[in-house]
């Protein structure tokens, strides 16, 4: 097997422009709700349909949810996370179900640190493109496919952001230097 990317893209591409500077207008609260969601509906299947009796990736959605409605307590949804990053470090050898798993934890952390929302657009995109093209496919066809899912996020950010909102987010890109 070719060795692939652990993530697609980087803060020069157009499209990740455009959704960081969207991110910057939206509150913490904001950016949880859309990660998390983004990353049940469209990650959480990749890595369950190769690991169907693994709960970690989904417990910690559910818990950093459960955060935000609060009905559970950070420590605890924060350490459901740590499950996930281990899910994703033994899914070696199976490039979309990691690449999923470590957005999922990265969508579950950012009721720790906002910046931790891009984790669906550089994770995310890498686990739905080899999803969807297999481990045999070009890097220029995984980055068409990662475009498209960097447009994707940007639109369902779009339908939940709240305009002129009060309490932006403090985002730190400087998070993302040594990960992508």
């Amino acid at each position: 097997m070719k060795r692939l990317r652990k993530t697609l893209g980087n803060f020069d591409d157009p499209e990740i422009l455009s959704l960081t500077r969207l991110a910057e207008t939206q509150s913490k609260r904001t950016l949880c709700i859309w990660s998390i969601q983004f990353a049940q509906e469209h990650l959480l299947p990749i890595y369950e349909r190769s690991f169907p009796d693994d709960p970690r990736p989904c417990n910690a959605l559910i818990n950093s949810r459960g955060w935000l409605e609060g009905h559970v307590k950070y420590i605890d949804a924060k350490e459901t996370n740590n499950g996930t990053h281990n899910a994703a470090t033994e899914a070696v050898g199976n490039p979309a179900a990691q690449a999923a798993a470590r957005a999922i934890a990265h969508a579950s952390l950012t009721i720790h640190v906002s910046a931790h929302c891009m984790g669906i657009a550089f994770y995310g995109a890498a686990a739905i493109a080899y999803n969807k093209l297999g481990l045999n496919a070009t890097l220029e066809e995984y980055l068409f496919v990662a475009r498209q899912v960097w447009v994707d996020l940007e639109t369902e950010l779009r339908n939940i952001a709240v305009e002129c909102d009060p309490n932006p987010a403090n985002l730190n890109w400087e998070f993302w230097s040594s990960r992508i």
